[in-house]
């Protein structure tokens, strides 16, 4: 990875992105909530996706994902599934990840990413966003865009981290 921290970068989003090439996004979480590459194939295949990377370099930078709540039940289990069930019929898309890579991080460019995401999932008609962010950054940048938080789940998936769930309603007009 280059050293970018004396370097401009030239930003840019795409929508689509080798899977094997996205696995650096993992090493960010505890391994007990990492996707296999076999996995996050399949999982991107069927989300909503939008990367940020370097256009000169094409160095990826973050990512986030997401599926219609409806789909996004099928795969969610433990705390997370009682917290979503309630939204099932409602147009709601379920954020799986927004990511910055640590190289990255710290200079506004997950809410750059999160913002473009919104847009992205506001175009598509759904009115409503809902995940479960890591306590600390990830619920902070969540609050900037007017999420509300709710259950705090200790210990998430084994994790030794708190995973709060947010609920975020999308401006219609």
């Amino acid at each position: 990875m280059d050293d970018t921290s004396e370097r401009r970068l030239a930003l840019a989003f795409a929508r689509e992105w080798e899977p094997s090439q996205t696995m650096a996004f993992e090493t960010v979480y505890h391994e007990n909530l990492r996707l296999s590459l076999g996995v996050k194939t399949e999982l991107l295949a069927r989300c909503g996706c939008v990367w940020l990377y370097d256009a000169v370099t094409r160095e990826l930078i973050g990512e986030t994902y997401g599926l219609p709540v409806g789909e996004a039940l099928a795969h969610l289990v433990g705390p997370g599934f009682a917290d979503v069930y309630p939204f099932r019929d409602q147009p709601a898309v379920y954020v799986l990840s927004t990511t910055i890579l640590p190289a990255f991080q710290g200079r506004g460019l997950g809410r750059l990413l999160k913002a473009f995401f919104l847009g992205v999932v506001s175009q598509a008609g759904f009115i409503l966003v809902l995940g479960h962010a890591r306590d600390g950054q990830s619920v902070r940048l969540n609050t900037v865009f007017g999420a509300e938080i709710h259950t705090a789940h200790p210990d998430w998936f084994g994790s030794g981290e708190t995973y709060s769930f947010y609920t975020l309603r999308l401006e219609q007009g």
